[in-house]
């Protein structure tokens, strides 16, 4: 795990000092946004941007993140195949998964180990 920093003006919040987060989401003005906002103080973010599901198990393969910042249905791969990868490769790395109100259910799916609801 990368070095703690603190943020400045907080209280007791810290940060990796090189936060590193991928980004998994096709639109891309939402993606712009999310970039822009992860990039800005207080994280200051290395933010690298992929558009489908394929290209962030390809990058979740070949490199570490932090943090996993993933639409739920991400084509061509939804974002339970992009967590079942995380798990096969035995990373622990957290995973905010972004949706729609309207996608509750695949929401659940992906919240629940499989098999469990």
């Amino acid at each position: 795990m990368n070095q703690l920093s603190h943020v400045p003006g907080s209280i007791g919040v810290s940060v990796p000092a090189s936060l590193r987060i991928l980004v998994v989401e096709s639109h891309s003005l939402v993606a712009a946004a999310l970039s822009g906002l992860l990039r800005e103080p207080p994280l200051a973010a290395a933010v690298e941007i992929v558009r489908d599901g394929e290209a962030a198990i390809a990058r979740l393969d070949e490199a570490d993140f932090d943090l996993v910042v993933c639409e739920l249905s991400v084509p061509p791969r939804s974002a339970t195949a992009v967590m079942s990868r995380l798990a096969a490769l035995g990373c622990v790395v957290p995973v905010v998964l972004l949706s729609d109100a309207d996608e509750e259910p695949l929401l659940l799916d992906a919240m629940t180990p499989s098999g469990k609801r």
